[in-house]
């Protein structure tokens, strides 16, 4: 929906810095908002629901190229102060709430108590970018000179001919030149332009790369299956191309018939798997978990089917060239005296074949390797010790209601009478609050800190996590106290700032104790001094597992962001989420919890995705395996068919089964051996790529290699064993009678 020279301004952006960048048009051509998520009341009393949506500037969907399929979009004039307000409606809400009716379009809607004219409906494919279900504008004359607010997401366009790093480098000319300006708010914060595609893709590129990759080996493996089946056929008909040489046929018109035969092959294969893959398709977003990014959204439509066609044109020429210069190299003078002896057949005395089954199994070794890898990190990741207890422990994010608590100390207040109620309430065992979840993504929340009364530059000062509890947050969620004092509720906005610090903070900062001592919390455009009055064991994040130095202080003194409830309890699942719906709505009834789940819940949804890549990864490492012994397979059963008369003069000679049946296994072995050292080496340079992915095993892990190396020659022992054996049964006198 955007093309690759739109970038994404991310960062610390306030409304007024936006407008001053908004005015390089020499930069940029277009700019516009999108805000976090903003949460509405839609409709009054038995029917409200809930509805989250994002306030934007008028210009977005001009800028994204979408345009709604029902109405119109914004206007410049939508976002002036004291004009009439107006929403944009997403086609789900419209469908789910609205039955999809045509009039919906110029409605007027009651959303958290005031009143908002419907003037257009955004199409589903709109939904893949954003989710949200309304739009309303956002009104930056309101917030004009702002420099305390902070913009989350910025959309731009670049002018024409201005290229990323270009504007990139104008960028950062300006920052300094606001920091200049505006020191007390721009100090040490920068603006940094990303392509909108990586945005979105955002850490799902990595695994969207392994598993691209691991579809292009196994469509390798795939296509060498199909070649050496040509290479066999065309050798079985050389006597056939002998006599057509001899008679006058032209290279290149038999050149041309094994491809036209070949795409004609790939052709009839592509079309037979197209039905097939469509139910896959089908079948993977069904199955699919919901957190996978755009699963939803994929589809086979005319561009894969395009793909697919050039694929099956690709493979059929590639093979049909192969085969058809390699068969009419052969002497038509040899080839009609040899009377099929596959004694002389080049294809047996060249070994084509045989390279075809080593690469099959050297691009094997990868994906099983890769995907043995995956499924140990999700085995260690799950067994994690996360530094705190999460079985019994139930999350809820709360997030506040603007127009009903605008101010600090009324989301204060809704939050302490929340937490009396969760612990006066029947089965809870304890009960905190902290910002966001208990456990996010490494480096959600951070802020710079140094030793109080050292003036390190804001760029050169260390970072830590840092998040907003209450004082029991610690005992519900069983983070242990080392050393000093919790937060306590007298540690209020009235009191001297104080923190619990992380026991790896507490290594960072120096080897004296620091409980009693002050550091000082970089916020936006100043820095905070607090006291440290405790150390509390380390909280890994998830689904990273990495341990991160934080600080955490108390509510009552911070500004609250959103809030996660976090209860303990001896209940089961439902009985403590419904405890917590109950106690939010006898507080505020239209305050809504917006996702209520138990932790055990909430860690197997952050490995979704790599859940997800696993399952796909061993599926293609099985195909990979299939594949490889298949070839393994068909490549013995023709040296076997070509030495029929070699195998009844080893048999009259003395030669037993056995014999037999171990020389064209080890044959196998060798061709497998050789495979596997190539495969390994691939997988040695592949696999690092795993290697962020990857928790508690190494991407060089010697056992994996080694398992993957056993299981790949196996596979070759048992691809040629079946067609070996049947080689040793082969009667001597028939098999020279027949030569």
């Amino acid at each position: 929906m955007v093309d690759p020279s739109n970038a994404n301004a991310s960062g610390y952006l306030s409304p007024a810095d936006f407008e001053t960048l908004r005015e390089r048009r020499d930069i940029f051509r277009t700019m516009a908002v999108s805000t976090l998520s903003v949460r509405q009341i839609l409709g009054e009393g038995p029917n409200a629901e809930e509805i989250e949506g994002r306030e934007i500037s008028p210009e977005l969907f001009d800028l994204a190229g979408i345009a709604p399929f029902s109405g119109r979009r914004f206007l410049p004039s939508d976002a002036d102060t004291g004009s009439p307000r107006t929403v944009m409606l997403s086609e789900g809400l419209w469908r789910r709430r609205f039955a999809a009716r045509p009039e919906t379009v110029g409605i007027s809607l009651r959303l958290s108590g005031e009143t908002y004219e419907v003037v257009g409906i955004m199409p589903s494919e709109w939904s893949r970018v954003d989710d949200s279900d309304f739009w309303v504008p956002y009104r930056l004359a309101e917030n004009r000179g702002n420099r305390v607010d902070y913009l989350d997401g910025v959309v731009a366009r670049l002018s024409p001919g201005v290229s990323l790093s270009r504007a990139q480098a104008q960028v950062d000319v300006l920052s300094k030149a606001l920091e200049k300006t505006h020191p007390e708010s721009n100090r040490g914060l920068a603006i940094r332009l990303v392509p909108l595609r990586r945005h979105l893709v955002g850490g799902f590129w990595t695994p969207l790369f392994v598993l691209l990759a691991a579809v292009a080996f196994v469509l390798v493996i795939a296509c060498a299956n199909v070649a050496n089946l040509l290479l066999a056929r065309a050798a079985g008909r050389q006597r056939e191309t002998a006599i057509r040489l001899a008679l006058g046929a032209s290279t290149g018109a038999l050149v041309r018939q094994m491809i036209a035969e070949a795409c004609l092959l790939s052709f009839l294969g592509a079309a037979v798997s197209l039905p097939i893959s469509v139910s896959l398709v089908q079948l993977l977003r069904g199955a699919g978990p919901a957190e996978v990014w755009q699963l939803s959204a994929i589809s086979t439509n005319w561009r894969v089917l395009a793909a697919c066609a050039g694929l099956a044109v690709a493979t059929g020429v590639a093979t049909g060239v192969v085969s058809g210069v390699w068969v009419t190299r052969a002497e038509p003078e040899a080839a009609l005296r040899s009377g099929g002896s596959g004694s002389r057949q080049p294809f047996a005395r060249r070994g084509l074949g045989t390279a075809i089954v080593v690469a099959e199994v050297a691009l094997a070794i990868p994906l099983l390797v890769g995907s043995a890898l995956m499924v140990q990190s999700l085995w260690h990741q799950m067994r994690a010790d996360l530094g705190f207890r999460t079985s019994h422990l139930t999350v809820a994010q709360v997030w506040l209601l603007r127009y009903r608590y605008p101010k600090e100390p009324e989301r204060r207040e809704f939050f302490r009478q929340a937490l009396e109620g969760l612990r006066a309430a029947p089965g809870i065992e304890a009960a905190g609050a902290i910002s966001f979840e208990p456990v996010g993504p490494f480096g959600l929340e951070r802020r710079a800190y140094r030793p109080a009364g050292r003036a390190t530059p804001l760029e050169e000062s260390p970072q830590a996590s840092f998040k907003i509890i209450d004082p029991g947050y610690l005992e519900a969620a069983r983070v242990p106290l080392i050393r000093g004092r919790a937060l306590a509720d007298s540690d209020d906005d009235r009191a001297p700032a104080v923190a619990l610090i992380s026991e790896s903070l507490r290594r960072r900062l120096s080897n004296v104790d620091p409980v009693g001592t002050a550091i000082e919390v970089h916020f936006p455009g100043r820095w905070d001094a607090v006291t440290i009055v405790g150390i509390v064991g380390d909280v890994a994040s998830w689904p990273e597992v990495r341990v991160d130095p934080t600080i955490y202080m108390s509510y009552r003194q911070r500004v609250a962001p959103p809030m996660s409830l976090v209860a303990r309890s001896r209940l089961g699942e439902e009985s403590a989420e419904t405890t917590i719906r109950r106690v939010v709505r006898s507080i505020d009834p239209d305050q809504t919890v917006r996702r209520l789940s138990p932790m055990s819940r909430l860690l197997e949804e952050a490995l979704a995705t790599s859940r997800f890549v696993a399952v796909l990864l061993e599926t293609f490492a099985a195909f990979a395996l299939v594949l490889a012994v298949v070839g393994i397979f068909g490549v013995t059963s023709y040296l076997v068919s070509q030495r029929h008369s070699e195998i009844g003069i080893r048999t009259a000679l003395g030669a037993r089964p056995r014999d037999i049946l171990g020389l064209f296994v080890g044959q196998s072995l060798r061709r497998s051996a050789i495979g596997v050292a190539l495969g390994l080496l691939a997988a040695l340079a592949l696999t690092r790529y795993l290697a962020h992915l990857l928790f508690g095993v190494t991407a060089t892990d010697a056992a994996t290699l080694f398992a993957g190396a056993a299981v790949l020659l196996l596979a070759g022992a048992l691809g040629a064993y079946l067609p070996a054996r049947a080689g040793a049964r082969v009667d001597p006198t028939a098999a020279l009678r027949s030569d």
